[in-house]
């Protein structure tokens, strides 16, 4: 989810560079569309909360506050969880992470 979001964002940046390139614009919406889908799977499956949205003005801001891998090794550990940790940005603000352990 992370990677289609960097992605969204990443196009977003060129499009407002490049506002003709209508295949560019395109293949937004279907990635834009890959990320709600997903979404919608990960808040079935309780690993998003029920009231995270994806909305693209404030996307960058998660892209760009994330938390690197080894804060999710070292949150895991701490929560006494095995190495099969999963770091995952599982919140509405780019100021809430939650880091979920298998």
């Amino acid at each position: 989810l992370y990677f289609l979001i960097k992605k969204a964002v990443s196009m977003r940046k060129h499009l407002d560079k490049n506002r003709k390139d209508k295949d560019s614009k395109f293949r937004l919406i279907l990635v834009e569309s890959r990320i709600h889908r997903l979404a919608r799977y990960y808040k079935r499956d309780k690993a998003l909360p029920a009231t995270w949205k994806y909305v693209s003005a404030t996307a960058s801001a998660l892209v760009a506050e994330r938390p690197g891998r080894r804060f999710a090794d070292e949150r895991c550990r701490a929560l006494g969880a095995d190495r099969s940790c999963l770091g995952a940005l599982v919140a509405s603000s780019p100021q809430d992470y939650v880091v979920e352990c298998r």
